[in-house]
């Protein structure tokens, strides 16, 4: 399976698929609804790894200590089908997990070695610009953007 970006995906499940690519589509448009989609994503296929990853990138981004058990179970849920994942998604579990054990430095090149590989990831752009964002680091976001535009 791919996305609409053409970028492979390890679910077999086009449901899932399409309600991956609609909340990426929604996550970046900042529509409230990202997170039921994220759900009915799984509800479609609860191996999803990029579902589960996609939903704790946005349980961490809450900042909300009462999140934790949560990322705990969507990191676990990732970790567990990570072998049958394609190497972005393996990459993306890498950057959750070091981000979920507060080693942000670490996600934030993990997400670049992402966007190398494939720039047009945008779940990749869109999380690491927002981080970056909310962490006072701006003038990385414009360096990511004309390196990313490249690959367009």
């Amino acid at each position: 399976m791919r996305d609409v970006r053409g970028l492979p995906l390890s679910t077999d499940s086009s449901e899932a698929a399409a309600l991956f690519d609609r909340a990426v589509e929604h996550y970046l448009k900042f529509h409230a609804d990202t997170p039921g989609l994220l759900d009915q994503a799984l509800a479609a296929d609860a191996d999803f790894v990029m579902g589960h990853v996609f939903k704790g990138y946005m349980l961490l981004s809450a900042a909300n200590p009462s999140n934790r058990a949560a990322i705990a179970s969507n990191l676990l849920k990732a970790q567990q089908q990570v072998r049958n994942a394609t190497f972005g998604e393996q990459m993306h579990v890498a950057a959750f997990q070091a981000w979920a054990e507060d080693a942000l430095d670490q996600s934030f090149n993990i997400w670049r070695q992402i966007l190398d590989e494939a720039p047009t990831d945008l779940l990749a752009v869109r999380i690491c610009d927002t981080t970056w964002f909310r962490h006072g680091q701006t003038a990385l976001i414009r360096e990511q953007a004309d390196r990313v535009a490249k690959g367009w």
